[in-house]
């Protein structure tokens, strides 16, 4: 878990938005930051393309990374250690199934190219995409730096994905 450098990386439950620009900003008919409604086979559902292929996606609730903090402060042999912290690891498919779940509605995950996602018009879509791209490319060593049990015993109130969707899937779709 722990190797010389930084202090903490902090990768978040967060999913960019993937909304066409004019609808990014609040204005009528957008569904940004949420999950947007798009055209799936059915005619329903909702649909979040990113290009992340099979790789897992290391993420943790924002709230857990002060606590999780804390943990790693109560812990002296800790200091000038890295310390990777993460509250699970979950492929595309994994995350859409889970907020399928906790929505009662479809959510589908539909892997994109790098290429489709920058041409996506998101918002700082070159940037999630470069993102996404590191995580793919390093994605045993970007999960794998993050030990889910020595985070757990930092922070024993770490949130699943599923407990955070539990308190916010209604935050998450506006």
């Amino acid at each position: 878990m722990a190797s010389r450098g930084t202090l903490l990386n902090r990768p978040v439950w967060r999913i960019p938005a993937t909304a066409a620009p004019r609808e990014r900003h609040g204005e009528p008919g957008s569904q940004a930051p949420g999950l947007p409604r798009t055209g799936s086979p059915s005619g329903s559902g909702r649909q979040r393309p990113l290009p992340m292929a099979g790789a897992r996606l290391a993420a943790i609730a924002s709230e857990d990374i002060g606590r999780t903090a804390l943990g790693v402060f109560r812990h002296p042999e800790l200091i000038g250690e890295t310390v990777s912290i993460a509250g699970a690891h979950h492929t595309g498919a994994e995350i859409a199934g889970l907020f399928t779940a906790a929505l009662g509605e479809k959510v589908v995950y539909r892997p994109a190219s790098l290429d489709e996602y920058r041409a996506s018009g998101a918002f700082a879509a070159d940037e999630v995409a470069n993102m996404f791209a590191y995580y793919v490319q390093a994605a045993d060593t970007f999960t794998g730096d993050r030990d889910l049990d020595a985070v757990r015993a930092l922070n024993p109130g770490l949130q699943s994905l599923p407990d955070w969707l539990a308190q916010h899937a209604k935050e998450v779709v506006r």
